[in-house]
């Protein structure tokens, strides 16, 4: 499934030919084993090419339940309304990735632990930072810039700010293996700062 140039190296196998990428991967589903670039790595995971999770379907069940009870000292009936939502993966990619990783050693399985964290993390920071810039776009809120180095200046008064790198931040996550930070540094693509 995965094409050589001649030389013995991988080629993106949805790269045009004679376009060689420098970081070649092979797709982490064992019934697909496609070379491929980070251009054409999937959406949802970056282990798998492209065309791996397209049958993925992420299901949202909202269920609401109202209890209704009687109030003897008020002589009416007081409803409660609670709601809440099952969210589950359905489609075959979903399947095959869980035999995947059933797959795995247990050093790997590590590996891709610690990745997953890493990435559950940023996902949430980055979900509540938007959610934070449309609630003050809404009320009419101009936000402050983010600042790109390690020290702020914030209005008149001279308040210093210390943002830790991504590395400190791995680190204090309990991350401490140099291979693994340096990898997750690299597939961030923040150079290292947050």
């Amino acid at each position: 499934m995965s094409e050589n140039n001649g030389n013995g190296t991988l080629m993106c196998v949805f790269c045009t030919p004679g376009a060689e990428g420098t970081d070649i991967r092979i797709c982490f589903n064992q019934t697909c084993g496609r070379a491929f670039c980070p251009e054409h790595s999937s959406k949802i995971s970056p282990n798998c090419c492209k065309d791996c999770f397209q049958q993925l379907a992420v299901v949202i069940d909202k269920y609401t339940k109202i209890d209704e009870e009687y109030s003897e000292k008020n002589d009416c009936v007081i409803s409660h309304k609670h709601s809440c939502k099952r969210i589950r993966l359905d489609g075959p990619d979903f399947v095959w990735y869980s035999i995947a990783i059933s797959r795995l050693t247990d050093e790997e399985l590590e590996h891709v632990l610690q990745f997953h964290r890493y990435m559950v993390s940023l996902l949430e920071s980055t979900t509540t930072i938007r959610t934070v810039k449309k609630s003050n776009a809404l009320a009419g809120f101009k936000m402050p810039r983010l600042a790109t180095s390690t020290t702020t200046e914030i209005k008149k008064t001279r308040k210093v700010k210390q943002t830790k790198s991504l590395r400190e931040i791995l680190i204090e996550s309990g991350i401490t293996d140099e291979g693994i930070l340096t990898k997750m540094i690299a597939a961030s693509g923040s150079g290292g700062t947050v």
